[in-house]
Order: C-alpha cells, then sequence, then structure tokens
C-alpha cells in the first residue's frame, strides 16, 4: 500500500520571487511500480497512471491508497476524470472507462492506435495518437470522428471555450467544436509539442526544445519563448498568476505569468517530471522515478 513521506526540497530563487508565495514539498507518494506517466483529480481523488500497467487511486484527504485499477496489459499513458468516471488509454491499444465509486472497469474501448493522450467534452472524448486525433462519443462508446492533417505523434491536447487545441512535432492545430473542422494552424520550429494550456487569452506550449512558447489567441503570434529548463518540457499547470512547469531535466519551476520571468527552481523528483495537475491548493507532480510528489 502506497504512502507519504515528508522530502527536503532544494530551491533555486530569483530577486524577484520574494512576490510570490515559496513553493515546497509536502510529501511524496509512494506505490507504483514504474514512471508516472499522468496525473487527474475529481471527486475528491487522484489517479495516476503508469508504466506498471496500472490506475492507482489516492484519497486526497490521507493521500493514502484507495484502490489500483488493473486490466491494461501494457503501459498506460493517459488518464482524466469525467464526472463518476476515470478514463485511461495504454500501449495495449485500448481505452478503459471505470466507475469511481465501485472503481470497476465498465467499458473497454479497443482501438487501431495508441492514445498517448485523452481530454473530455460534451459527451465527446478526444485521444491523441500517431498523426491523428480520434473523437469518441461516450454515449455510443464509438468512434465519432477522425481528426486527421498532424505529421507526427499528437502528445498534448487542451480544450478551452469550444475549441480543440492539439500538439505534434511543429505545428499546433486548432478545431471548432461544433464542427470538428479545423479553424487554425500554427508553425513553429520547436520539435515535438509535449503540453498545452490556455489561460484567458494565452495558449502555451511546452516543448521539446527545453522551452515554453506564449502564444496571443487575439492575434494566433508566438509573442514569446520562455528559455530556463535544460530538458523538454512535459507538463504546464496554472494556478492565479503562476505558472508550473515539469521537464525532463527532473524539475519544477514556477514563473510568474504577469513578468514570464522564472521565481523559482524545484528539486525533488531524481528523473524527469511527467505530469502536473492542481487540486485543493496543491500541485501533484508525476515523474519516472515512480513517485508522485505534493507542494503547496
Amino acid at each position: 500500500m502506497g504512502g507519504m513521506s515528508p522530502l527536503p526540497l532544494q530551491v533555486g530563487q530569483s530577486p524577484s520571487a520574494e512576490s510570490l508565495p515559496v513553493l515546497k514539498c509536502k510529501g511524496t507518494i509512494e506505490g507504483h511500480q514504474g514512471p508516472v506517466w499522468a496525473l487527474a483529480v475529481g471527486n475528491g481523488l487522484l489517479f495516476s497512471a503508469s508504466s506498471d500497467n496500472t490506475v492507482k487511486v489516492w484519497d486526497l484527504t490521507t493521500f493514502k491508497l484507495r484502490s489500483t485499477l488493473a486490466g491494461h496489459t501494457s503501459i498506460v499513458h493517459a488518464v482524466i476524470c469525467w464526472n463518476d468516471l476515470v478514463i485511461s488509454g495504454s500501449d495495449d491499444r485500448t481505452i478503459k472507462l471505470w466507475n469511481t465509486e465501485s472503481f470497476k472497469c465498465i467499458k473497454t474501448i479497443s482501438d487501431d492506435n495508441i492514445a498517448c493522450v485523452l481530454k473530455v467534452s460534451n459527451s465527446y472524448l478526444f485521444s491523441g495518437s500517431y498523426k491523428c486525433v480520434k473523437v469518441w462519443s461516450l454515449e455510443k462508446f464509438s468512434c465519432a470522428k477522425v481528426l486527421q492533417g498532424h505529421n507526427h505523434w499528437v502528445r498534448a491536447i487542451c480544450i478551452s471555450n469550444g475549441y480543440l487545441y492539439t500538439g505534434s512535432y511543429n505545428v499546433i492545430k486548432i478545431w471548432d467544436l461544433a464542427t470538428f473542422k479545423c479553424w487554425k494552424t500554427l508553425n513553429y520550429a520547436c520539435g515535438s509539442i509535449y503540453s498545452l494550456l490556455v489561460s484567458g487569452h494565452l495558449l502555451l506550449s511546452g516543448t521539446y526544445e527545453n522551452s515554453i512558447n506564449v502564444w496571443d489567441l487575439r492575434s494566433y503570434d508566438c509573442i514569446r519563448t520562455i528559455p530556463g529548463h535544460t530538458g523538454a518540457v512535459y507538463s504546464l499547470a496554472v494556478s492565479g498568476n503562476r505558472l508550473f512547469s515539469g521537464s525532463y531535466d527532473n524539475s519544477i519551476r514556477v514563473w510568474d505569468m504577469t513578468t514570464y520571468q522564472c521565481t523559482q527552481r524545484c528539486v525533488g523528483h531524481s528523473s524527469s517530471v511527467e505530469a502536473l495537475v492542481m487540486a485543493d491548493g496543491l500541485l501533484f507532480s508525476g515523474s519516472t522515478d515512480s513517485t508522485i510528489k505534493f507542494w503547496r
């Protein structure tokens, strides 16, 4: 059974960090037997997807293990929570739907591609795969549409204000959710895009080139490239005017969204930070060191 332990934190802080609260690691959740690739929160629970072929369920109050969702036969890359369901995507080319009260698998969807990332909007499930995004009806549990046009793996998806944002190699596509038509294509030589996040009128993308690109959604121009990480930026999260980024360089960086300055570098994981999610004022980070850490 998993548990938590206190962990010392090494912090690198710039002089401008005084205006923002300092992020400190409050504990470590252990239990997975392989890298943690994705995190999701819902119904007072934290869900973690791992290379050990499972999704683990943790209580957000006690940080204790509530259940282990076993059924996939390969790496679980993606997990999301929607209503009373948790949905997982695996290298075994299946997507599984689990009830968050019984923790039983209620449906398995077979695919001919691997789901790298999952998002839900308006009873549709979107799965990012090789060169495409599939749209699944959560009422019929069938594929309703395949969004074509990407040139490589679609590893990043986000949804905001009626639009779907999808990222692959050197490109972000914007889709109208009412029609499933591609409305805009943003090209930028940044390598693979691993994370996407919309905050107000800004679209932020974490890239293979160790940087975060900032796009203005009013003009669709890339208005800034934020350097700092020394590895690919795999995950992004935002809370108020703070942006959090997790990287292959094993660190989490905290950025002031008003100045785009790094205010803190948090070192705690011993391997790459693959996933970030906010819940109840805490930042949770999942890593290839097989642990989850929580920060406040």
